[in-house]
């Protein structure tokens, strides 16, 4: 197969190594395949079985990746699981009926515990114990089961805690997703189509949802209470203030810097473009008026002079500066 210079696809999530910086391995999910690029994503390859014609919604790196070359795939039916960078695959065995996984999330702690959650479409969460070979529900007090994204605690191994964004708000578990409750989240910003948890969360309970009709919301009691960010972002690159349109821009995903909050810098997707936050929300600034934006990421860093690797609908991927 030759490598593709472009991805004509639409791309819903990237996921990059943890050693980008010396392998320059980088993955793309998209609707019709999941993609892998070896040279910082000027070339691609297809890299689920070539037999197979799917759209995969995740991927998810396992945190030693660059020593175990562990992923995993979301797709229409199942999880996909590689333990080879994505050379070789296998399904996943999950109950019937075949769930459409929508999101993952691999513990912090993989090396040690093997555990890998992955929400679906209508199915909840299901967690894996043994490295993403067999599933099992995971359900019991989770009413909304439609999930749209995942995130889990830094301190997994310590606190078991991880949160879903479903169409109706926020749930919580703090026991390793064997039971859920649904935090105060305010019903008129739902559906959550992104969170995003504090590297620091152990001490300052920082959580972030991103939300398709209220704009960026934040928690600092791990999710009891939620309040807006200040969203006065520009509405262009010419550096218009528009605070009554800030806060209503859906945000299709939100990355934290990787010390925060210590580097308080938060950046986010909406529809208008890439905004960016050096003070914790308190102002923003365009980062690139690029309009459409479903997954990013920063393997060089929050600074000005750093370019992100940004999936879209249109353009397929490609790096912003």
């Amino acid at each position: 197969m030759q490598p593709m210079t472009r991805l004509d696809d639409v791309i819903l999530e990237i996921a990059v190594s943890p050693g980008f910086a010396h392998d320059q391995t980088c993955f793309a999910a998209g609707l019709s395949g999941l993609y892998r690029s070896e040279d910082r994503g000027q070339t691609w390859l297809s890299t689920v079985p070539a037999d197979e014609d799917v759209s995969v919604f995740a991927v998810a790196l396992a945190p030693d990746y660059g020593r175990d070359k562990k992923l995993f795939a979301g797709l229409e039916g199942g999880v996909l699981r590689s333990w080879d960078g994505g050379q070789d695959w296998a399904a996943a065995v999950l109950p019937l009926p075949p769930p459409q996984v929508l999101c993952l999330a691999v513990s912090p702690a993989f090396a040690k515990d093997s555990t890998v959650f992955a929400g679906t479409a209508e199915d909840g969460v299901f967690r894996s114990n043994d490295g993403g070979v067999s599933w099992t529900s995971s359900n019991f007090g989770l009413l909304d089961r439609n999930v749209l994204c995942l995130v889990i605690s830094p301190q997994f191994d310590c606190d078991d805690t991880l949160y879903v964004g479903v169409e109706s708000g926020v749930y919580r578990s703090t026991n390793g997703g064997r039971a859920w409750r649904a935090v105060d989240f305010p019903v008129e910003a739902a559906p959550v189509l992104d969170l995003a948890i504090s590297s620091d969360f152990a001490v300052d309970g920082l959580l972030y949802a991103g939300t398709d009709a209220s704009g960026l919301l934040a928690s600092a009691d791990r999710g009891d209470t939620w309040a807006h960010v200040q969203a006065d972002m520009l509405s262009s690159a010419t550096g218009r203030v528009s605070p009554e349109r800030g806060p209503h821009q859906a945000i299709n995903a939100i990355a934290l810097s990787p010390d925060f909050p210590r580097q308080p810098d938060i950046l986010v997707a909406a529809q208008e473009g890439l905004y960016i936050s050096r003070d914790q929300g308190r102002s923003w600034s365009v980062r690139a008026p690029t309009a459409g934006v479903l997954t990013m990421a920063a393997p060089y860093g929050f600074s000005e002079r750093s370019p992100l690797l940004v999936g879209s609908a249109e353009d397929g991927v490609k790096w912003v500066e």
